[in-house]
């Protein structure tokens, strides 16, 4: 009986360690396609920045920039894009709380 227990106990730490390994493999692919869809978003915001800059393509130019002034609300991100920040009618309600709670420790 002795020999059951220590050997369940070995597999037992095994499969710890097994699912530890298989944990740390799946956080690293995870890790992996987040820095993957960052690094094409800025690859393709730059071209679409560029393209609208220096192409001479005045539809798209007004098109992009259009679209970022209508679905940019957090005021840091308008900063960057020189956009007025929206009345706080059209912010999303976490932003609105995330300021009250900024005002509140202020």
């Amino acid at each position: 009986m002795a020999d059951t227990q220590t050997l369940r106990e070995k597999l037992e730490a095994k499969r710890r360690k097994l699912a530890e390994q298989i944990r740390q493999i799946d956080a690293r692919q995870a890790d992996r396609q987040r820095r993957d869809d960052t690094r094409r978003k800025i690859i393709v915001g730059a071209l679409a920045i560029t393209h609208a800059e220096q192409d001479g393509h005045d539809d798209f130019r007004q098109t992009l920039y259009g679209l970022v002034n209508r679905y940019t609300t957090r005021p840091g991100d308008r900063a960057l894009f020189g956009l007025d920040p929206l009345p706080e009618a059209e912010t999303a309600p976490e932003e609105q709380a995330e300021r009250a709670k900024g005002a509140q420790s202020s």
